[in-house]
């Protein structure tokens, strides 16, 4: 992969890394990303940013994009730690990584509306609510 390629997608972009079934880190995460979280999520664990009830099914769904591999479409609801609640468009792709080293997978992350505002919490919370999630078959199937 040669983020230079994707110039212009950078800023929507992260990279995870599949290290283990408790742990898909966050290699890369672009500045738009960045600057929406409020927060450099780059080395953080994506688990530690869903829901506790759906942690184990996010992690089975990373599993399978990295390791079958298939890709993934989503449009979900997303709950910043500003308290603004959006929906959110993702794509993950698989990617190869180098020999020897764990999937990766790259993430393409659309903000859409702002729909709500939560001044309770002040975690950040992905896939708060999912509205569609789509599997893409890369050539390899994909979930049953």
């Amino acid at each position: 992969f040669n983020p230079a390629a994707v110039k212009r997608y950078l800023p929507s972009l992260t990279i995870l890394s599949f290290n283990s079934p408790d742990e898909i880190s966050h290699r890369l995460v672009g500045t738009e990303v960045t600057s929406r979280l409020d927060a450099d999520l780059t080395g953080a664990n994506l688990l530690d940013f869903v829901p506790p009830e759906t942690r184990l099914q996010c992690a089975r769904d990373m599993h399978e994009m990295g390791y079958r591999p298939c890709a993934w479409q989503a449009r979900h609801v997303t709950r910043y730690a500003s308290g603004l609640i959006s929906h959110v468009m993702t794509l993950y792709l698989p990617l190869r990584a180098p020999e020897g080293q764990p999937p990766r997978i790259l993430g393409m992350h659309k903000s859409e509306e702002t729909s709500g505002y939560d001044a309770g919490d002040r975690k950040t919370v992905f896939g708060a609510h999912f509205e569609r999630m789509v599997w893409i078959d890369v050539g390899f199937g994909v979930p049953g």
